[in-house]
């Protein structure tokens, strides 16, 4: 197995459960443990993080210390929150 099918069997073997749907150009389509109602705060995760990323000072992790990047990271939350 490839790509994303490889990924699943390990996590599938390991006895998690599979909350994303397979890609477009997999075989058999959605698993049968697909949960539309569990993947949809796991994508609004992603979306966040992926969004907090385009910071560049939280993308690159510039502070020394972990309260500083706590603070960086909040002050950016609150920027996304606001707009």
């Amino acid at each position: 197995m490839t790509g994303m099918s490889a990924d699943r069997s390990v996590g599938l073997w390991d006895g998690a459960i599979c909350v994303t749907p397979p890609g477009l150009g997999s075989r058999g389509g959605r698993p049968t443990s697909f949960d539309r109602a569990r993947y949809s705060p796991r994508n609004e995760v992603e979306r966040t993080v992926n969004a907090l990323k385009g910071f560049r000072s939280v993308a690159t992790r510039y502070d020394k210390r972990a309260y500083v990047f706590h603070g960086t990271v909040t002050l950016a939350a609150i920027r996304l929150w606001l707009r």
